[in-house]
């Protein structure tokens, strides 16, 4: 894939105006078109990442002379674990490969790059000082050993054998080793025994020392992130305070020292350590980040930038070692972030580019801080995020998952500004057991599920409803949010109008009972630690057992493989809500876990939420005010169409929906829409199966250039399948097709028209040269086409006799001639017998004992008998099978088998559709028939 190389220069710059419409969902829940900046030591030189379609570069960009080089291109199938410089002119960059990881340096040079492969089993130490002249190595050798050599960086470019010097071997793995130049040792850790065990070394010293111990403990946070000295590490930690502060850790006691920072409302999360300082800390001040600068001279490094970025939350990336180049990065809750290059010498601040350059041009929806003090005396933090455009005065309470040890926080969230654009408020409150307010605050919320946590939630939304006002609130949430928003409308079913519950949790025991490693001590603990202790469980409040008090629309999402909420809670909630007859929809996607993994899902799965919110309470349609809304719009609705009628993706299929968001997309002039609907009245999708009205959507789109709905047009005209037959109109719709790239339906259907119905010498003669084309590209759709064609009586026999020789020269196919010695025919179905344990056995539908919910088969197994001695000899035979309705043929189909005759030959045609009747014909290459069945799908 050939990608442009972009890298935008400017002083920050306002737009010249500020799109307030809507947005495309595909710039907002999609991955970050740049990313993984970093700094070169001499700080002349800034690499990052571009991403494209199927794939993404790694390019360079000189500070000094501001030009833009690729490095290396990498298909999006490669992930990139790691980048980052190990010399001025050198850069390592890591990716994932089928078997192994693959480590890269790329040397700059005049021209470009030149790029080597490291030895895959070496790993590179992180953090060693880059001299310019050796990586530190660790090689995996034999017996969970490890040999750490230093290697010449120069020498890996040269065509002689690389420079290694061997330093020493150790037990520690790649993973688990890190250089910390600061005290210039190696440091290598290790867990064992729920106890996390830190040693170190210099290069040249025989023995490891031991630094520091830390027991793993639920109830005390330990974080080591930093060296003040060889004496002194810089930790973060609540082990004897309320609040994670900054401490000084002894590591010749091997204890907790001095304290400092702490804050006396919020935890520190982070920490910067410069030249045995600690010079800043960061925590999250009303849900926003927040970097409070203890070094002087670096408050006035923030007070400098913030007058150039203001309202935009600063973190420095990197600092070159001159101290005078700055890499920034710059974000806000209405901004994904932006790299900046900051030149202290020449006071320069120079912005590179945006994450999202594409969202630019837009102003995003802004959060505000709302505040509650609970009945017992409890702070809470609220934010609110209010739509600028198409405001429907709609709530969304939005409960976090956890409960405990998880918060949320006002920083970009672009599901949240899809929410907002789209016309919702979203309310999300950091209710009694959210991270960050201190260790008594988190306690709180152990075993408060669906009592005091929802309380705290309905608190915040007091407050916001005495200054706000809404016609409906719906409640939304993921994980534990899933199940706080089912007990909030049981809870409060006069004050919520909809509910919306992913990835849940719906039956409290069952947490502890839902898989063998749930029920293992240690995760045991950990439920405990959010949902109280496992002999409470059946006391605390479970939608399952409380269904027939929830009234209001309902749309569960849940995961097939999802092994934190099992997909168990959400089955069962939806089984005893239609027990009780509740307004209950379900959007069960078949391989996703606890979340979308892909940015294309989420997008599905959020557009399907705000559809559900748009019927569910009755909203108006927001209106497009462009040609380019309308795209958007009719776009959105092709997205949604393409997941409800993929049973690839979802266990249940809504064709109904898949029809609905079609029919608004057509709505638009989409012709994607249109050709899709046709395909749904051909087939009896969502819809009574209709040609006509197939063939005039199929017009519809052709008349706009549509290549499909052309082919599809075609294809009805010339097989007359529910229209009049007209083989001139489909060279007609065939003619008319301009585009010359391949398309295999459109060079099949050709292939069938010239071999029958040829307009000129030269498509008869293509009829004969077509197909040893076809056969090389897309041989096993041809192959039914030439069992079509050979089958057929309005093939000539000539025809028919070129292309039998054709498959029996390719295939080296001995003998036509056969008969079937049949050993199964008819009506099948899997059943459950004794002796086949879980393994279901194909078998005649009376000789049945269990009968699961699989279609039915029209079953055909038969020995081919060849003339003469069968034995070496190869066969063929054409197999056909038709579907009748009240005795008119709907559809059909063609199947070569060829191949050796010693072991059984076996056909199946799923009975999909009830009342109709299927027929399966066996054919030999001169298209007469051998053997021909009927199955009454009755």
């Amino acid at each position: 894939m050939k990608q442009r190389i972009v890298l935008v220069l400017w002083l920050l710059v306002l737009p010249l105006f500020v799109q307030a419409h809507l947005i495309d969902s595909q710039k907002l829940l999609t991955v970050a078109e740049y990313g993984r900046f970093s700094l070169s030591p001499d700080g002349d030189n800034v690499t990052y990442i571009q991403r494209g379609k199927n794939s993404y570069l790694i390019i360079n960009y000189n500070v000094k002379d501001r030009t833009a080089k690729s490095i290396k291109n990498i298909h999006v199938s490669n992930a990139l674990l790691d980048k980052y410089w190990v010399s001025d002119d050198v850069l390592l960059f890591e990716v994932t490969g089928k078997k192994a990881n693959h480590t890269f340096l790329a040397k700059r040079t005049q021209d470009g790059f030149k790029e080597i492969r490291l030895d895959r089993k070496w790993s590179v130490v992180r953090g060693f000082p880059s001299n310019g002249k050796h990586i530190l190595i660790s090689e995996r050798k034999k017996r969970q050993k490890y040999q750490i050599s230093l290697v010449e960086i120069e020498s890996l470019f040269s065509q002689v054998k690389p420079k290694v010097r061997n330093l020493f071997s150790t037990s520690y793995g790649h993973n688990q080793l890190f250089y910390e130049s600061s005290i210039q040792q190696l440091i290598g850790f290790k867990e064992k025994d729920n106890e996390l065990l830190v040693s170190s070394r210099a290069l040249d010293d025989p023995n490891w020392s031991l630094l520091l111990t830390a027991q793993a403990d639920q109830k005390n946070y330990f974080l080591p992130i930093g060296f003040l000295d060889s004496k002194n590490m810089v930790v973060l930690s609540n082990k004897d305070s309320d609040k994670v502060s900054v401490y000084a850790y002894s590591l010749v006691e091997n204890k907790i020292g001095d304290l400092i920072y702490g804050n006396d409302k919020y935890d520190v999360i982070g920490a910067d350590i410069e030249n045995g300082e600690v010079v800043s800390v960061s925590y999250l001040r009303h849900g926003k980040p927040h970097h409070e600068y203890l070094n002087k001279q670096k408050a006035v490094f923030k007070s400098r930038l913030s007058k150039e970025l203001e309202g935009l939350s600063l973190t420095t990336l990197a600092i070159d070692r001159s101290g005078e180049n700055h890499l920034l990065f710059a974000s806000s809750p209405t901004h994904a972030g932006s790299w900046y290059h900051f030149d202290s010498g020449s006071d320069v601040l120079t912005r590179l580019i945006s994450a999202y350059e594409n969202l630019e041009e837009y102003e995003l929806a802004r959060t505000q801080l709302i505040e509650a003090t609970t009945k017992d005396g409890i702070r809470l933090e609220g934010l609110l995020t209010t739509p600028r455009v198409n405001d429907r005065k709609v709530l969304i309470v939005m409960p976090h998952g956890g409960p405990v040890g998880v918060q949320d926080s006002n920083v970009y969230r672009p599901e949240i500004q899809l929410l907002a654009n789209r016309g919702f408020t979203v309310l999300r409150v950091n209710f009694r057991g959210s991270a960050g307010y201190g260790k008594a605050f988190q306690n709180l919320g152990i075993g408060a599920l669906g009592g005091d946590i929802e309380a705290d939630i309905l608190t915040v939304l007091d407050k916001v409803n005495e200054r706000f006002s809404f016609t409906k609130t719906c409640a939304m949430g993921s994980s534990y949010g899933g199940y706080s928003s089912v007990m909030l409308a049981i809870h409060e079913p006069e004050r919520f109008d909809c509910v919306v519950a992913a990835y849940g949790i719906y039956d409290i025991p069952y947490l502890f009972s839902s898989s063998n490693f749930h029920g293992k001590e240690e995760m045991i603990k950990r439920i405990e630690g959010a949902v109280g202790a496992k002999a409470d469980a059946q006391e605390k409040p479970s939608p399952v057992y409380l269904a027939e008090q929830l009234n209001v629309p309902i749309l569960l999402i849940a995961g097939r493989r999802d092994y934190i909420a099992h997909f168990e809670h959400s089955h069962r909630l939806k089984q005893v809500l239609e027990i009780h007859n509740k307004e209950v929809e379900t959007l069960f996607f078949k391989h996703v876990g606890h979340g979308q993994s892909s940015w294309y899902r989420q997008r599905q799965e959020s557009l399907s939420v705000i559809d559900f919110l748009e019927r569910v309470l009755k909203l108006e349609p927001l209106k497009p005010s462009s040609d380019i809304e309308k795209a958007l719009l009719a776009n959105e609705s092709l997205e949604l169409a393409a997941l409800y009628d993929n049973e690839d993706v979802i266990l249940a299929p809504n064709y109904n929906l898949a029809v609905k968001f079609n029919e608004r997309a057509a709505q638009y002039d989409n012709t994607d829409a249109l050709y899709n609907l046709g395909k749904f009245h051909q087939q009896g999708l969502g819809r009574v199966k209709d040609f006509i009205k197939a063939k005039g959507y199929y017009e519809r789109a052709a008349l706009k250039g549509h290549r499909d709905a052309k082919v599809a047009l075609a294809k009805l005209y010339f097989h007359g399948t529910g229209i009049e037959k007209d083989t001139v109109k489909a060279h007609e719709v065939l003619a008319s097709i301009t585009e010359i790239s391949e398309h295999q339906e459109e060079s099949l259907l050709r292939l069938m028209l010239y071999c029958q119905t040829p307009l000129n010498e030269k498509q008869a003669q293509r009829c004969l040269t077509y197909p040893v084309d076809f056969l090389n590209k897309f041989e096993s759709p041809t192959m039914s086409t030439l069992a079509r064609l050979i089958v057929s009586e309005d093939t000539p026999s000539d025809i028919k006799t070129s292309l039998m020789d054709l498959i029996v020269q390719k295939y080296h196919i001995d003998t036509l001639d056969f008969t079937l010695k049949v050993r199964g025919m008819g009506t099948y179905v899997w059943s459950r017998h004794i002796g086949y344990s879980w393994r279901d056995k194909l078998v005649p539908i009376d000789q049945a004992h269990y009968i699961p919910n699989e279609p039915k088969q029209c079953y055909l197994e038969a020995f081919v008998d060849l003339d003469g001695v069968d034995t070496g000899k190869r066969g063929a035979a054409i197999i056909r099978w038709e579907v009748f309705n009240k005795g008119k043929l709907e559809e059909d189909g063609f199947t070569i088998f060829r191949g050796k005759t010693t072991k059984a030959w076996r056909y199946k045609v799923d009975m999909d559709n009830p009342g109709l009747t299927y027929q399966v014909s066996v054919f030999n290459l001169r298209g007469e028939q051998v053997q021909s069945f009927k199955c009454e799908n009755v």
